[in-house]
This record gives structure tokens, C-alpha cells and sequence, in this order.
């Protein structure tokens, strides 16, 4: 089991539109996958039992998760 889990912290994983098996024609290095992030982000708020949501990236995900957050 994952330590975040056991930690008693949930997590969630997508693949950004235009990777993995996601529908989408092309990435743009983060700029428009920050919109990915944004949407995510809005349906997870949506849940009453959610508090602070942390972001993790690697490569471009963290360069996605830099511009969000700005």
C-alpha cells in the first residue's frame, strides 16, 4: 500500500488531455493542462469530506501544477 494512503490522506491520479490514454491531440508543457488541473481540482471541491488539496508532479506535471497554482 502506498505510504500517502496509509497515512490517512487520499489520492488521485488522471492523465492530462493528449497523454496517456486520454483523448486529445497534443500537450502544450503545461500551459493548457493547467485547465486539466483546474477542473480536477473544481469536481474534488465539490466533496464535503475534502480539505486542503495538495498538488505533486513530475516533468510536466509539475511545471502544470507551478502554473495553476500562479
Amino acid at each position: 500500500m502506498s505510504p500517502i494512503i496509509e497515512s490517512g490522506f487520499s489520492l488521485l491520479t488522471f492523465d492530462f488531455s493528449g497523454s496517456g490514454i486520454s483523448d486529445g491531440e497534443y500537450v502544450s508543457l503545461g500551459w493548457y493542462e493547467s485547465m486539466d488541473v483546474q477542473s480536477v481540482v473544481e469536481s474534488v471541491r465539490t466533496r464535503s469530506e475534502v480539505g486542503n488539496i495538495y498538488l505533486w508532479g513530475r516533468s510536466m506535471g509539475g511545471a502544470t501544477s507551478i502554473i495553476y497554482a500562479s
